[in-house]
């Protein structure tokens, strides 16, 4: 607790107020720190997160919300595949899970400046994802940013619409003994990687599981000796970690809170409000410890009518051992105060605080369902979501999280009059179907095709707009047929030769060797009859693209796709008698690195650090990052490519 308060006192409040009186922001990623992380991230003006988990990212958008701080941001896609081998529609599903936790300010990771003088690849950022102008895909990367701009123009009004808080139980990790904590980890033994059972044996114990000594296990031992909190690295088979990982699997929308923060929670009207945002209960699971301040606090809000729930047991003890026989009094003569009845037909106390009351049980659902606490049911169809609330009514961000195509009627908790759906990706908008659910909350009609997002805004009432263009396919798909030429247009390290082809797939199976170790971009062209029928118009379906694809149509640009849906809808006044279909698609940079590394170029050419490797297997003899081995990877248009009639 002592080193906590020294990071939050003696460091972080000193450097923010020092950066505002130069007239400057701070964001700062608090995470990895051995203190109470929501603390440090309340004391900066935008928390940032990196990473790929949820759970780790609500830790810096649960402090930007309760503290009323209007970004969250993120360092994205960092190390998100190996190097070279991210696409960018990759980099679009990692940003999706940023939004619906809450990132609102998406950053990329920085990308070297490079001398002009150094031959390709010039130099590179130690991590991937390479953002670089070097990079293959650097041409269509605008697709990818106009996305993110979109969707944060929705994400950057109005204010979060979360309902639960969740308390931080730091007291109870501050106040675990290190076995504990090793027993909690499964971290039983560290060595140089020489095995000794003979010493369990002589006990005639199991022979204990031995560690070999590595970079990560050294740093386990050391973050056991203090403790660093990462998201939930810390809270590893706690109750608490359990109850994120319900609430998030189960659609309610909710926020962590720390003990100094829950002191500037006020109680209006049966809510809690903080940093200007509506919550309707405060969850502690299972805390043993807890501080008289906090306890205190909880009682107050409960006496001005808030209902605040505790799932399995309430916190008996104080935490540290300061002042303890005057702390523990204090806690017990709040703790006093408080009489639980069993209600009928429930496995759930309650306690009656004055207006509010306190609720205690073994199931959170029902906990949560008692306290009347909403959730989104379109968890159940694989849909991650984030919800919003602006003066007019509600937005929500909705990600496809499945593996299959979602086309179904989409229930929301909100009570709304009408809504529209945004596509961010290929920038259409218009008026959703909806229709009335039992209970007066609304239901939408959604067409995500796995992978795919939009967004649902909804209105009090009834607006006029044009409706949606949803897909409605009115027949089978048609596969393209007749002779693709593949032109290499820009690229290297050479321009194979222009190839005639009879069906679409990788421009590394064409013949020759060049071809294997190109990355760069190939135009596909095909001339193209107009179907027979007179359909509304045409979806064209590239299949499986490797990796992004510019699509024009008789020299018209129709779109951009970056994934993971490669699809565009061809208008039937586009579509002349003869038409000249011309597809650009750009691979990554891995073909061509594993050539460098295959021919021995010294191409890694760094300050400070050398080109660390992500993946064991992709580590040479000195441990630097070795693509070598490397197959050359599909790239192009592998099809099949069909066309679709459209109603």
């Amino acid at each position: 607790m002592t080193i906590s308060e020294l990071l939050l006192e003696n460091f972080t409040k000193p450097w923010h107020s020092w950066a505002k009186a130069k007239g400057a922001m701070i964001r700062n990623q608090s995470h990895g720190s051995p203190a109470n992380i929501l603390d440090l991230y309340s004391a900066i003006d935008i928390p940032e997160t990196e990473g790929a988990d949820i759970l780790r990212f609500k830790f810096a958008t649960s402090a930007a919300h309760v503290m009323g701080k209007p970004l969250a941001s993120s360092e994205s896609a960092t190390w998100l595949n190996e190097h070279f081998q991210s696409s960018l529609g990759d980099v679009k599903v990692a940003l999706d899970k940023y939004f619906v936790g809450g990132v609102n300010h998406i950053f990329y990771h920085g990308t070297n400046y490079s001398p002009k003088t150094v031959e390709w690849p010039g130099w590179l950022f130690y991590a991937a994802v390479h953002f670089t102008p070097v990079n293959s895909f650097w041409k269509d990367f605008s697709t990818l940013n106009k996305y993110v701009a979109r969707v944060q123009s929705f994400l950057q009004k109005g204010k979060p619409d979360n309902d639960v808080l969740l308390f931080l139980p730091v007291n109870d990790r501050f106040s675990e003994p290190l076995a504990a904590i090793r027993s909690r980890k499964n971290i039983n033994a560290y060595t140089d990687g020489q095995t000794t059972p003979e010493t369990d044996a002589a006990r005639n114990q199991k022979p204990k599981p031995v560690v070999k000594l590595t970079r990560d296990s050294i740093d386990a031992l050391s973050m056991n000796l203090l403790q660093h909190f990462d998201g939930m690295e810390g809270f590893e088979n706690t109750m608490f970690k359990s109850s994120a990982e319900y609430l998030l699997k189960e659609g309610y929308a909710f926020d962590v809170i720390s003990d100094k923060q829950v002191q500037q929670v006020q109680s209006l009207s049966k809510k809690l409000q903080t940093g200007g945002v509506n919550y309707q209960t405060i969850v502690l699971s299972d805390c043993k410890y807890i501080t008289v301040e906090t306890m205190n606090k909880l009682v107050n809000l409960a006496q001005s009518g808030a209902t605040i729930i505790f799932y399995k047991n309430m916190p008996a003890k104080v935490p540290g051992y300061a002042n303890l026989q005057t702390k523990t009094a204090a806690l017990q003569r709040l703790l006093s105060r408080v009489h639980f009845k069993q209600m009928k037909n429930e496995t759930i106390e309650k306690a009656v605080i004055g207006k509010g009351s306190f609720i205690k049980g073994d199931d959170l659902s029902q906990l949560l369902a008692f306290a009347k606490i909403r959730r989104e049911s379109m968890v159940e169809q694989e849909l991650l979501f984030l919800r919003r609330q602006y003066e007019n009514g509600y937005v929500y961000f909705i990600a496809n999280d499945g593996k299959n195509k979602l086309e179904n009627w989409v229930p929301l908790s909100v009570k709304t009059g009408s809504a529209a759906i945004f596509d961010p990706m290929m920038g259409k908008s218009g008026l959703a179907k909806t229709r009335k659910a039992p209970g007066g909350s609304m239901e939408v009609f959604l067409s995500l095709t796995a992978g795919e997002s939009c967004i649902v805004q909804t209105f009090p009432g009834t607006i006029k707009a044009n409706p949606f263009p949803y897909i409605e396919l009115n027949g089978e798909p048609r596969e393209l047929e007749g002779e693709w030429e593949i032109t290499f247009t820009t690229g290297g390290p050479v321009l194979p030769p222009t190839v005639l082809v009879r069906k679409t797939g990788s421009w590394t199976d064409v013949p020759g060797d060049a071809v294997k170790i190109f990355s760069g971009t190939v135009q596909y062209s095909i001339s193209l009859k107009r179907p027979s029928g007179l359909p509304a118009g045409w979806l064209l379906d590239l299949g499986q693209v490797a990796e992004s694809a510019e699509v024009s149509l008789n020299g018209k640009k129709l779109a951009t796709l970056i994934g993971p849906v490669y699809q565009v809808v061809i208008p039937a006044s586009l579509l002349k008698t003869d038409n000249l279909l011309q597809v650009d698609v750009s691979n990554g940079m891995a073909n061509r690195i594993a050539d460098l590394d295959k021919s021995g170029v010294d191409w890694k050419k760094f300050y400070n650090v050398n080109f660390l490797s992500r993946l064991a297997e992709n580590r040479n003899a000195n441990g630097i990052f070795d693509a070598s081995k490397w197959k050359p990877k599909a790239s192009g248009l592998l099809g099949p490519v069909t066309l679709i009639p459209l109603k």
